[in-house]
């Protein structure tokens, strides 16, 4: 007896669901870009629970008539190529034929479609495969999908979805990347029937950036650049906007947004020392060739893209930014914070520029340190000092940052004891992208619980109304900018205790002395002095060590003496 079988129809197209369909975010996706390949000017998207209850994509595209609907949810139907030849003259997203059929396999979907020719649209609907009748329906032109109960039919699939809020952020990534790729339509983004994201049509690429990452227009640079047969436009962030995370980096291939590790490489590369070797640049990059040139048919979602001649590519990409970041000014654009915490002042001498951001709560210079050999600065970042075991080297940045953490934790627990808050008069109210805006709200609990009193005010803003003691006179919009680039890493809401403690491990990396900033005598004596009878003075709070100690006996080895 033979023990191979032919699976069913209906877990074939499940399987088959499963290269395409992976979360909410997939579905939107790939119904935004068959809108797009329609045609469409105006798309307005809508969801409930992060995408798992139901997702709706209207436009106003051609359209389908009654044939076309029923054969735009068969597997392998497409009308967007017709030989094998065609891949070599794409100009569509779609092309496999796929999506719907996929979609439909996993879920509760209705199609609503009508041409502009045509009186009256029609109506299909499918249920987890299974495919009704076409009827007549009155609608405007261009065609609705609604996708309801993704996966109920799946639950093994459907337990590996995560949050709604983390589901939620990951579709406002897809608009805003379609947004980003088709500046020139309309994106409407509901969830819950609360507008989450608006952007109106015939926008230019730096209305729309300005628009969605909420940015001054003097900190993105223009790119523009001819080569044979390929054109490369779009915007760089000057070295002000990096992020620790590639979180603002878009790169599109005629429109299409795709990841290539290499073409992101090349770029950050570019930058050189402009950059801190462990940010990441913001950039918005489009790619316009010759569709032969290229393979888009190498992954089942077609985010992965091939080039016949891809160092030819990399290299004209390097020129492209490289002549933006020449051609403009790249001048830092500062937040003029308050003197007393701009500056240091060591007696008569010059004043000496300092983190501009946040100050502690006890001065860590405040101190008068004992008489001591004379501490040196290597290249703004290390102090050198004799001890008892020999020469001892400090991360200047690593050691005020422990210092900090710990008249930070030592305050904030005393004051979360008393519960002691400070009421903002009048109210600071802060703006943010999207993506921002829903991790703001998706930390509000915590902050809340920490001390904050913060409310979303408006779209993407919010007002702060309370702050714990301990920030008062904090800059607030940069520090909860700040903030949320470090949220935006977590991947995660986590427990109260630990955001408090991260909250407050990166107040103390913002505020402490950075590498490169210059010391006075006094000031290196004081930091060696405060370090000294600071806890767990051996490591920053994020593990790093503050000091190396080599012994007497380490310099006698390195030197050959014994």
């Amino acid at each position: 007896m033979s023990i191979i079988r032919p699976l069913s129809s209906t877990v074939i197209a499940a399987i088959a669901a499963g290269e395409v369909v992976e979360r909410p975010a997939i579905v939107v996706k790939e119904l935004i870009e068959n809108s797009l390949d329609a045609g469409a000017t105006k798309i307005a998207i809508s969801a409930s629970l992060g995408g798992s209850a139901d997702i709706t994509v209207s436009d106003d595209g051609f359209g389908m008539d009654d044939e076309d609907l029923k054969l735009s949810i068969t597997r392998h139907t497409t009308s967007k190529i017709f030989a094998i030849d065609d891949l070599n003259t794409l100009q569509s997203f779609g092309f496999r034929g796929e999506a719907l059929a996929s979609i439909a396999s996993v879920s509760i979907m209705t199609i609503q479609s009508k041409m502009s020719s045509a009186e009256i649209g029609y109506q299909i609907s499918v249920r987890h495969g299974h495919i009704g009748e076409v009827i007549p329906v009155g609608m405007p032109n261009g065609t609705t999908i609604t996708v309801e109960h993704l996966f109920a039919e799946q639950p093994a699939r459907r337990k590996f979805l995560k949050s709604s809020a983390i589901e939620l952020r990951r579709i406002i990534e897809v608009v805003q990347a379609a947004a980003l790729s088709h500046p020139e339509v309309s994106f409407a983004f509901t969830h819950n029937q609360k507008m989450i994201l608006f952007v109106p049509k015939k926008q230019t690429l730096l209305e729309r950036a300005v628009h969605l990452f909420k940015q001054s227009p003097q900190t993105l640079l223009h790119v523009d650049a001819h080569f044979q047969n390929l054109r490369i436009f779009g915007l760089v962030g000057t070295p002000q906007l990096a992020h620790q995370l590639k979180q603002k980096q878009y790169l599109f291939v005629n429109h299409r947004p795709v990841h290539h590790n290499a073409l992101t490489a090349v770029v950050k590369k570019t930058f050189g020392a402009l950059l801190d070797p462990r940010t990441q640049p913001v950039f918005i990059l489009h790619l316009e060739l010759l569709p032969s040139v290229i393979d888009v048919n190498i992954h089942p979602r077609k985010e992965l893209v091939r080039f016949v001649d891809e160092a030819r590519i990399l290299e004209n990409i390097a020129q492209a930014v490289d002549q933006a970041l020449k051609q403009q000014d790249l001048s830092f654009h500062y937040t003029p914070s308050p003197p007393e915490l701009a500056m240091l002042h060591d007696d008569n001498k010059a004043s000496v520029p300092m983190s501009n951001l946040l100050k502690s709560v006890t001065d860590a210079w405040q101190v008068t340190p004992p008489a001591q050999t004379e501490v040196m600065q290597i290249d703004n970042t290390y102090l050198l000092t004799a001890t008892p075991p020999g020469l001892m080297i400090i991360d200047q940045h690593a050691a005020h940052e422990r210092i900090l953490y710990q008249q930070f934790l030592t305050t904030f627990r005393t004051q979360q004891l008393q519960q002691a808050t400070s009421v903002l008069d009048p109210a600071m109210v802060i703006e943010c992208s999207a993506i921002e805006a829903q991790l703001l709200r998706e930390h509000l609990p915590t902050l809340a619980k920490i001390g904050f009193e913060v409310e979303p005010f408006g779209e993407h803003s919010f007002k702060i109304s309370q702050v714990p003691l301990l920030y008062v006179g904090h800059n607030l919009q940069q520090l909860f900018a700040e903030l949320l680039e470090d949220f935006a890493g977590d991947g995660h809401p986590v427990s109260l205790d630990s955001v408090s403690q991260r909250t407050i491990a990166y107040l103390a990396c913002r505020s402490a002395v950075k590498a490169g900033d210059y010391l006075s005598q006094h000031q290196r004596q004081a930091l060696i002095t405060q370090l000294a009878t600071t806890e767990q003075r051996f490591t920053c709070p994020h593990g790093r060590p503050t000091t190396m100690i080599f012994t007497i006996s380490d310099l006698e080895k390195m030197f050959r003496r014994r």
